[in-house]
């Protein structure tokens, strides 16, 4: 569990006041393809996740789930700004040096 504090100052009347809100967090470590597979219920993962913040393990930024697209998998292709082609795979291999490995392999 990782905590932290936001903290503001204001003046009133000429009196400092100093206001701490605590922002906690908690970080589950697992990976979302192993509930997907274990689960194998669109409607439940959708229930489950969307909505969610994650963690991704390779450039370590949030991101909030917004939808599941169940249809398509690591093969399929998206235009980068350049309008080459390419599939989550090669991308995730050529940027980040990492190699997926799902059931179709």
């Amino acid at each position: 569990m990782h905590s932290a504090f936001f903290n503001t100052m204001k003046c009133i009347n000429g009196s400092i006041y100093l206001n701490l809100n605590p922002s906690i967090k908690f970080f589950q470590q697992e990976r979302l393809s192993d509930t997907f597979y274990n689960l194998n219920n669109p409607k439940k993962i959708t229930d489950l996740y969307v909505g969610r913040s994650v963690m991704t393990y390779y450039n370590s930024r949030i991101y909030t789930i917004t939808e599941i697209h169940f249809n398509m998998t690591p093969r399929n292709e998206f235009t980068l700004q350049n309008g080459k082609k390419i599939s989550y795979l090669k991308y995730l291999e050529e940027n980040y040096k990492i190699k997926l490995q799902f059931p179709d392999d």
